[in-house]
């Protein structure tokens, strides 16, 4: 169903504007009473507010033709730092972005469908997190060893995928649901290192299919154990690293940071949540590396290209078919 007055709030927080500078973005062509009465549903505006109103926010062709998508069980991953008017207008910008999502596979007429495999483990603890995320490598027939492109099984399994590009400092990841039909999403802030980009993805995995006890103390804690126990399972570490070490090499490190697409830090902290080093050469390892080289430049890096590729292609094909709204694509090749 398509809400008009809920698209035009949405257009507006997207842009992280107030009522206030939308009337002086819009050259006062409306005042400030006339966009609430228009956002709460009050009255309907006409084609020309709209058509204005577009152009103010720059908004894509067909912006108020589809259907609205509202989101619940938002869980952001941002430490804290991200203010109630860059939330708002982060959650704007998701909704936005899932109603194109959505709209791309209607036309397409694309069914998508979502089963969580490892609903029924409990968890109340680190050893529960590792098991779910055991359980759930099994359940879609991962193995133990790398993942190489997760962004690809993450969209398999019905999960929506969506990149922001920039415009948050301390942004790196968020998940919920689409109210309309508990569909699971992911959203992702594009800029990060590879690295850090996969983790926030097992990361958010960990919120969105984990049943984490009310009892469970520091569920962030819990979604980064499973989010490493995930991308780095135990029998593959073992494998690389022995059961016990009283020294690493560097070399070892960005091996493994290369294949499996984990950071030299995670990579040391898993070591060190496994048993595999004891705490004095943890702490030496974080001492004097690690926390001398936080954007380990210099440490290698993962080299395939691992991020949510479904809606490039949805609308590479919309565009090829002629779909109003997809018109346009540098990737479509018009036959002569």
């Amino acid at each position: 169903m398509t809400d008009i007055g809920l698209l035009q709030k949405n257009a507006r927080l997207m842009r992280g504007l107030s009522m206030d500078a939308l009337v002086k973005k819009m050259s006062n062509y409306v005042s400030k009473q006339t966009i609430s009465n228009y956002e709460r549903g009050a009255f309907e505006p006409s084609r020309e507010y709209l058509q204005k109103l577009s152009e103010a926010l720059l908004l894509p062709k067909g912006y108020f033709d589809q259907e609205t998508s509202d989101i619940k069980d938002v869980q952001l991953r941002d430490d804290g730092r991200i203010g109630p008017k860059e939330r708002r207008m982060l959650e704007a910008r998701i909704k936005a972005a899932l109603a194109e999502y959505l709209r791309l596979e209607n036309n397409l007429c694309i069914i998508s469908c979502f089963s969580n495999p490892i609903s029924s483990i409990i968890v109340h603890d680190k050893d529960d997190a590792e098991k779910a995320a055991a359980e759930l490598r099994k359940a879609w027939t991962l193995g133990t060893f790398a993942i190489p492109f997760l962004c690809d099984v993450v969209e398999n399994a019905g999960i929506i995928m969506l990149e922001m590009d920039g415009g948050l400092k301390d942004f790196f990841g968020l998940c919920g649901r689409v109210a309309s039909n508990n569909r699971p999403f992911i959203a992702l802030e594009s800029t990060q290192t590879a690295e850090r980009y996969r983790f926030t993805v097992a990361h958010e995995l960990g919120h969105l299919l984990m049943n984490i006890s009310p009892e469970a103390e520091n569920v962030e804690k819990l979604c980064h154990r499973f989010a490493a126990a995930f991308l780095l399972a135990p029998d593959a570490v073992i494998k690389e690293f022995g059961d016990y070490r009283k020294a690493l090499t560097m070399e070892e490190l960005i091996s493994v940071k290369n294949r499996y697409g984990v950071s030299v830090a995670s990579i040391v902290h898993r070591l060190y949540d496994l048993g595999i080093i004891n705490r004095r050469y943890y702490d030496y390892m974080y001492d004097e590396h690690i926390n001398k080289n936080r954007m380990e430049e210099g440490w290698g890096g993962y080299p395939i290209n691992d991020r949510p590729q479904l809606q490039t292609m949805m609308k590479c094909r919309a565009a090829s078919m002629g779909i109003e709204g997809f018109e346009k694509s540098e990737l479509v090749i018009t036959v002569l």
